[in-house]
């Protein structure tokens, strides 16, 4: 059961906490949506309208043809890629349940790896220390460029940088940063922008808490 964007929009605000456990993720880019922005209004209103919840980002091309990764219009649109512990059904559905997910929305297949303090993955929830600061590390590669990583605070543009992008056909990248700024409980989310923001991909958010 993944909430959804298109012709029935999924009503994110009224799910509980109770419900959060049999749901999730939700579905930030689809065929029914489009890059760079994806549904990202809707699918992250939740990060301030109801922080309590914990939703991961997936995509998909949401339609029914059963070719995963192709739409209906043929436009490639939302792919969702999961961090397993092994290549079954099981182990993608625990990565799914977990929120080890991120979503892109062209078909090379972007490889993300984002982690915060003790090396907590996208999806996680982590408690700080005394003086302890959110710091939040993202990797890449992708045979497209990435132009733009954005970082995302409780669903609004925090930072963005231009990346140093290294390699010859399959394109890296890194970037690093801390927030000495935060109080109470905030999530964080990457955007990648890939060919000037023809393309673009999502991670699932980490949650901090002090």
């Amino acid at each position: 059961m993944v909430p959804h964007w298109g012709g029935r929009h999924a009503k994110i605000l009224e799910m509980t906490s109770a419900q959060n456990v049999q749901v999730p993720v939700v579905e930030i880019i689809s065929n029914h949506t489009s890059a760079p922005d994806g549904a990202s209004s809707w699918a992250t209103e939740f990060l301030t309208a109801k922080p309590e919840l914990r939703l991961g980002f997936i995509g998909s091309s949401d339609d029914h043809g059963g070719h995963p990764g192709r739409s209906m219009f043929w436009t490639r649109q939302g792919n969702i890629a999961a961090w397993a512990s092994q290549l079954t059904r099981e182990g993608v559905l625990d990565a799914i349940r977990r929120r080890h997910t991120y979503a892109y929305s062209h078909e090379d297949r972007p490889i993300l790896h984002a982690t915060g303090n003790n090396n907590v993955m996208m999806g996680d929830s982590v408690t700080l220390g005394s003086g302890e600061n959110p710091t939040l590390s993202l990797s890449g590669n992708s045979r497209r460029r990435a132009t733009s990583v954005e970082l995302y605070k409780d669903g609004t543009l925090w930072w963005s940088t231009t990346p140093v992008v290294s390699g010859v056909g399959l394109l890296n990248f890194s970037v690093n940063v801390s927030d000495d700024g935060m109080t109470g409980t905030s999530s964080y989310y990457w955007r990648v922008l890939f060919d000037n923001g023809a393309t673009a991909a999502w991670t699932s958010p980490i949650w901090f808490s002090r």
